[in-house]
């Protein structure tokens, strides 16, 4: 898959207190037999040793003065992305193959319908990974091949508001309303170390109540907003019931959404109830795929 390839594809990665890992990250980008890429980092905020990093594989890094969040750096990094396709990945994560971003970028080219095409992962606290290209209801974020008109005319950008998590599902709920759809290529495979390095598990918790709650008032059907809000409410007590995660985070996530409310329901865009209820098929489906039951260097493609 290699050659020519007059197409540029942008890559915007965020990184935050990382290095080693934004290394291996950047050295697998290098790595791709792909002629036309533009690689855009944003140091969040940035560190002598990321800094070095960027200049020492001639990226283009842009710094922020301070932390200013996951999805408003990757606004940020998508913004100044000068390809009509960007490939968003995190800075723990690293392409397993030389032929990832071709394999990502044939998705694309053989469906105009398919505005995302995502990889298999591995790593330590991954889902199983799939067995055949498909549709798949949802992306994850830091893995995924867009085209640039998802953030142009399709979707938009991930509200700031919401710092992190929630990203994906508000991307692909606008994606599936407008006729578009997601596919998962079996053959792109990525690594995701999932470091704890820098990651604040309390800030993780907060974020996933708060956004996926306030994603319910910005998108669902209302007909379905308060069941799934109670849902949500219902599925916090059982996981502080079993003591996953900080309590102090879950209850914060709540506080923090109801702060939001009213912020939420003046953007308020509710995606169609067809499309709504064809997501939700579409997620059993994925859940009922076949999977790979292998692990270790069994699984592992040629690594970079």
């Amino acid at each position: 898959m290699g050659g020519t390839n007059a197409a540029t594809i942008s890559v915007a990665i965020v990184t935050h207190g990382r290095p080693e890992l934004l290394d291996a990250c950047l050295r697998s980008c290098v790595s791709q037999d792909w002629d036309a890429l533009d690689i855009v980092v944003v140091l969040n905020p940035p560190d002598n040793r990321s800094s070095s990093l960027a200049a020492n594989h001639a990226v283009r890094a842009i710094n922020t003065h301070k932390n200013i969040g996951f999805f408003p750096a990757l606004n940020l990094a998508i913004a100044n992305c000068r390809g009509n396709y960007i490939m968003v990945m995190d800075d723990d994560a690293k392409f397993m193959s030389n032929d990832c971003l071709a394999r990502l970028k044939k998705i694309l080219d053989e469906d105009d319908r398919c505005m995302i095409a995502t990889c298999n992962i591995q790593g330590p606290c991954e889902a199983p990974p799939r067995t055949a290209t498909a549709q798949v209801h949802l992306f994850k974020t830091g893995f995924a091949l867009f085209r640039r008109r998802v953030f142009d005319d399709v979707a938009g950008f991930v509200p700031d508001a919401f710092f992190r998590a929630g990203g994906e599902t508000f991307l692909s709920n606008c994606i599936y309303d407008h006729g578009f759809k997601v596919v998962l290529c079996h053959e792109a495979w990525m690594f995701h170390a999932q470091s704890a390095i820098a990651r604040n598990n309390w800030a993780m918790n907060h974020y996933a109540v708060r956004n996926h709650a306030l994603i319910v008032v910005l998108q669902e059907p209302l007909w379905v907003v308060l069941p799934s809000l109670l849902a949500k409410l219902v599925s916090t007590f059982i996981q502080i019931a079993i003591r996953r995660g900080d309590p102090l985070a879950w209850f914060s996530g709540w506080i923090g959404f109801l702060s939001k409310l009213p912020w939420a329901i003046s953007r308020r865009k509710p995606i169609r109830s067809a499309t709504y209820l064809y997501l939700r098929n579409l997620r059993s489906q994925d859940a009922s795929r076949p999977v790979v039951h292998q692990s270790g260097d069994e699984l592992r493609p040629d690594s970079v």
